[in-house]
């Protein structure tokens, strides 16, 4: 079953993505800071059809790992825990930190919820991250304004 899940889900460009996926909408535009820049998805796909995906983008000493999109037509399927779990496979053995980005307020209880549980612990300050993160790119992360989280190393 495992193999069956994994044949399934595969490693694509953003660009390829947003180009066949209905409501998909890069990083950047969607208030992400470009230091995350270029990143990969995990994407999962039901014939050619890409129903889900989530991203991460390999920054030297840690790993940022992305918020997960499921077209809304596709959401109770389990697809948000397949592309979820075959992402902690590929960030392994290095810090992992996350961006949150909700499109409402309301969603963003229900994701601090779910960063916790994964492990993730909020990003106060430059302090949180130090021992593995240069100040210029903490600079960069946050200048947005997003919230972020560190998960555990896997």
């Amino acid at each position: 079953m495992w193999f069956d899940i994994l044949k399934s889900v595969e490693l694509m460009t953003e660009s390829s993505v947003l180009s066949r996926m209905k409501g998909a909408q890069s990083a950047v535009k969607k208030g992400y800071p470009s230091i995350i820049t270029p990143l990969t998805l995990v994407v999962k796909k039901e014939g050619e059809k890409l129903v889900a995906y989530t991203s991460f983008s390999d920054l030297g000493d840690f790993f940022f790992v992305g918020n997960a999109y499921t077209a809304p037509d596709e959401q109770g399927k389990g697809y948000y825990s397949q592309v979820i779990g075959s992402r902690r496979e590929y960030t392994k053995g290095k810090p992992r930190v996350t961006l949150l980005n909700p499109k409402n307020e309301r969603a963003i209880s229900a994701i601090r919820t779910i960063v916790r549980r994964e492990g993730g612990r909020e990003i106060q300050s430059y302090d949180d991250v130090s021992d593995f993160m240069k100040k210029k790119d903490y600079d960069a992360m946050f200048s947005t304004g997003l919230v972020g989280f560190r998960y555990p190393v896997l």
